[in-house]
């Protein structure tokens, strides 16, 4: 059996027939996903989730994604991560209201969410932050 990084495996091929193996996504909301174990690491580590926030900052990675969303409901920010941009390329801009689906991780002790590349969509350009 082989993995993806995307989290989607191949079983093994019988013949004319291939099992595959695809994640289950749920959505999550930045709180949610943001909850800590006793060991102050994530508690949904290594899950899939979709959720949604408002970018805040700028794009810390120029060769690929590494910035904050936020969610003003739980009041909460998430940083997202990808090591390469996505196709189309995304234009980090402070307001955009996004929704991305990405593995749950860590790094140096912060939540984060590891961005699936062909999943990433901007449904609204919302006001820039200054002006909430």
């Amino acid at each position: 059996m082989s993995s993806g990084s995307a989290g989607i495996s191949v079983g093994t091929v019988n013949r004319s027939m291939v099992r595959v193996f695809a994640p289950a996504i749920r959505t999550l909301t930045i709180g949610q996903i943001r909850g800590n174990d006793t060991g102050g690491l994530p508690d949904s580590l290594g899950v899939y989730a979709r959720t949604t926030g408002v970018v805040l900052g700028f794009n810390k990675r120029p060769s690929g994604l590494e910035f904050t969303i936020f969610d003003p409901v739980s009041n909460r920010g998430l940083g997202l991560f990808r090591a390469t941009n996505v196709t189309p390329a995304y234009n980090v801009r402070e307001g955009d209201l996004i929704r991305v689906i990405g593995s749950v991780a860590h790094f140096n002790g912060l939540a984060q969410l590891t961005l699936i590349p062909w999943y990433f969509w901007i449904p609204t350009r919302l006001c820039p932050r200054s002006k909430w």
